[in-house]
């Protein structure tokens, strides 16, 4: 039998999601409408114009600079295709076999959650590159009606396509968020107000960059920076959406939550590194302080996803975790489960602050205490809004295993968002009927210390001593963490690898088997 060749390998590598979505988008009716209505739609407004302006003359002037208007249209009729075709055809296909009825074909297929993630984006990256490959001549065209440059007309295309991109992965991850009907279609209106939002800010930067100049910012560092910093940022967005839709699809009994985890602390080490060569290079904070940013996101993230996740493992999770206590320590932080994702919290935390005082300690900047100092602020606001999440992530523990046992884990977060309501209106609304008019901040501040919001502001704007909300938190978080210290050994103890009993059963004379209990399994 001849073995197989290098195409016959490269077919059989192929996703087979990629391959099937393909086919169906090339096949359906839907798709090519789409493309030809707007090839047809750029060809007429190209021509219609161009019509206009030679027979009022415009062509010959001097002057003349329509190519940055006409590029300017050219690519609202692009961005309005591809952010309100291209996110909703794959959004609303994946949540179709998302549904009740079909949703046995996800966990039936030999197939692995993240090929059918992967197979799902990339196939709208291909049909994105169809319609960008349809109007990337057309656009080109315009710099030959002056006003424009080629450089800028590239470089809007590129924004575009990452911007068309990122919001494929949030409707696929919005996709793939298990809800009924109702749920559904409240995540659809909301996943198209978001693409609304992201197209008109995409649309107004890019139009501010074709008409204010691309080409004298490409000699300037700080520019290049900017642009360093967006894009780290921008894949670890995407990064955060892929892994969230992955474990989303995943088998509930799996280890769900590690890819997530990984993924977390790997981009955090590694965009550290960067945004610090950056800022090293552009002699500029700021790249940094966007890292810090990120970082405290994914930290509070990590906070809120944490105290919805389970407490115990199934016999699938439990045979893969390693019997070696000293590998079983850190394991414990990638594994599913609440008190491992509140201690990798802590983790990440910990990467952000040794990130910052790495940075102050080697900055090469001659004014690096000024500029450490802004560092330390943005850093120390983080850590309180932290501290906060923290604070009410663990009082809703409580809350709901000590007064409302019969409420599932998962729905954890609806207690902690309504804490988080009654913390922060609760106390304001009652100082403010006690006092009516006669109401100030500086003098009953302390009435509004568990209003994260005003945390924030008091860091901000510095307006009075911002101690008192540190000490606040602070004692609030070491009283939670006292009170759940029993929650968090509970699991430490009940995380250790299925063993199941395979000793002989050793029958009595005369005795009946039936009588005899065999032994099953135990944790």
């Amino acid at each position: 039998m001849k073995p197989p060749g290098f195409i016959e390998k490269l077919d059989d590598a192929i996703n087979p999601i990629v391959v099937k979505e393909l086919r169906q988008a090339v096949r359906s009716r839907f798709v090519v409408a789409v493309v030809l209505l707007f090839l047809l739609l750029q060809l007429a407004f190209l021509g219609i114009y161009l019509t206009i302006a030679g027979l009022n003359g415009w062509l010959d002037t001097i002057d003349y600079q329509a190519g940055r208007d006409v590029f300017t249209w050219l690519q609202v009729i692009l961005l309005a295709t591809c952010m309100l075709f291209l996110p909703a055809y794959a959004g609303a296909r994946l949540a179709a076999e998302r549904s009740e009825v079909n949703t046995d074909l996800l966990f039936i297929t030999t197939l692995q959650p993240r090929k059918i993630i992967s197979g799902k984006l990339a196939s709208s990256v291909v049909i994105a590159v169809m319609i960008f490959s349809a109007c990337a001549p057309f656009m080109a065209f315009t710099y030959f009606l002056r006003g424009i440059d080629l450089v800028s007309i590239f470089f809007v295309i590129a924004i575009d396509f990452l911007v068309v991109l990122g919001s494929v992965h949030l409707m696929v991850f919005l996709a793939v968020i298990p809800a009924n009907r109702v749920l559904k279609a409240f995540l659809g209106v909301i996943g198209f107000a978001m693409l609304l939002f992201i197209f008109g800010m995409t649309l107004a930067a890019t139009i501010s960059l074709v008409h204010f100049g691309l080409s004298p910012m490409l000699e300037n560092r700080e520019f290049w920076s900017i642009c360093a910093t967006v894009v780290l940022e921008f894949v670890g967005e995407c990064g955060l959406l892929y892994t969230w839709a992955v474990a989303l699809i995943s088998a509930p009994s799996a280890n769900r939550i590690l890819p997530m985890r990984v993924f977390m602390l790997a981009f955090g080490l590694i965009s550290g590194l960067a945004h610090a060569f950056i800022a090293y290079s552009t002699q500029q904070e700021e790249p940094f302080q966007s890292w810090i940013l990120f970082m405290g996101q994914m930290t509070g993230l990590a906070l809120f996803i944490a105290v919805n996740e389970r407490q115990s493992w199934t016999p699938r999770v439990s045979r893969t975790i390693p019997r070696n206590p000293l590998l079983r320590v850190p394991a414990f932080l990638f594994y599913s489960g609440a008190a491992g994702g509140v201690l990798f919290a802590g983790l990440l935390f910990g990467v952000m602050a040794l990130g910052v005082w790495l940075f102050k300690l080697w900055h090469p900047l001659p004014v690096a205490p000024v500029m450490g100092t802004i560092t330390d602020e943005m850093f120390n606001c983080m850590a309180v809004v932290l501290l906060y999440i923290y604070c009410y992530g663990m009082t809703a523990v409580l809350v709901r295993s000590w007064l409302m046992p019969g409420v599932q884990h998962v729905y954890t977060w609806v207690v902690m968002l309504f804490l988080i309501a009654l913390g922060s209106l609760a106390p304001f609304l009652v100082s403010a009927l006690i006092f009516m008019g006669g109401w100030n901040y500086h003098e009953h501040f302390v009435w509004v210390l568990g209003n994260p919001g005003f945390a924030i502001y008091e860091f901000v704007d510095r307006k009075l001593d911002e101690t008192a909300y540190v000490y606040f938190a602070g004692a609030w978080a070491a009283l939670v963490t006292l009170l759940n210290v029993v929650w968090f050994f509970r699991q430490m103890r009940a995380f250790r690898p299925f063993e199941a009993s395979h000793a002989p059963t050793v029958l009595p004379a005369g005795s009946d088997s039936s009588s005899v209990t065999l032994p099953v399994s135990k944790l």
